[in-house]
């Protein structure tokens, strides 16, 4: 049986945490032993502890920043030297056979896995090149993805836009997110049972864009191509679904 750490930059219940869960979850555990390191208590480690994951509390910063906070990274690195050397202890006593780091915002389990000299996956989420990437490094991009393949015997990306970030580089792959889908619960006719509160109209289509409300998660550029869409389909309905983390964004989405 191997012994596997995962390391979350987030203890909340977001996108990128919500597929880590369902990972852990899934996997074989005949096969594989499961630990997780989050910088902190919170719903995360909850649940995980309710699957039966083996799970520590490890404060620790993130080592990105939107733009405008580029300049307290270096501060940060310097606070999480403790966090790296607590996931080293934790490798150590654990006999822990392989690390795999969720998302791009933590560089602590890349660290104390090449420390303790055992292989380091990286699975990255977000779009790391582009006009309007989420985080930023104090260094730039280009040396970012060079860090993250150069502390990766595999790099794990969710999506061809994600990918693009490491054009030319080997040990990428694209991982599609699984989605768990419950069963649908039919009426007598065989059909599906409305939610509350539905919106769709009959034969109009309605499209979801699901994240934090916030201007790199891309609403507003959902807004506008449902302009385009009602042309063919003047039925189209948008719903917008997400924790509203910049209220004057929000209100001009809703303008």
């Amino acid at each position: 049986m191997k012994n596997i750490l995962f390391v979350s930059h987030s203890v909340e219940l977001n996108g990128a945490e919500l597929m880590l869960l369902q990972t852990l979850k899934n996997i074989d555990r005949e096969k594989f032993r499961l630990f997780l390191a989050a910088p902190g208590k919170g719903p995360l480690l909850e649940e995980a502890g309710r699957a039966g994951v083996w799970t520590f509390a490890v404060p620790m910063k993130w080592w990105l920043t939107e733009k405008s906070r580029v300049w307290r990274q270096p501060f940060s690195w310097a606070l999480n030297r403790g966090g790296v050397r607590r996931i080293s202890r934790i490798i150590g006593e654990n006999r822990i056979d392989a690390v795999m780091t969720n998302s791009s915002a933590c560089f602590g389990g890349a660290l104390a896995a090449r420390r303790a000299g055992v292989p380091h996956v990286w699975f990255i989420h977000e779009i790391l090149d582009g006009p309007r990437p989420l985080l930023h490094y104090f260094f730039g991009r280009r040396r970012l993805v060079k860090f993250i393949h150069g502390h990766s015997a595999r790099v794990i990306v969710n999506s061809l836009a994600s990918r693009r970030a490491f054009d030319g580089l080997d040990r990428v792959s694209v991982v599609y997110n699984g989605v768990e889908i419950p069963g649908v619960p039919e009426t007598a006719a065989g059909g599906p049972v409305p939610a509350p509160g539905a919106v769709r109209e009959p034969g109009a289509p309605v499209l979801g864009i699901i994240g934090k409300v916030r201007p790199e998660k891309g609403q507003k550029e959902a807004v506008r191509i449902l302009e385009l869409v009602r042309r063919s389909f003047p039925g189209a309905r948008l719903v917008v679904v997400g924790d509203v983390k910049d209220r004057r964004y929000f209100r001009r989405l809703q303008d």
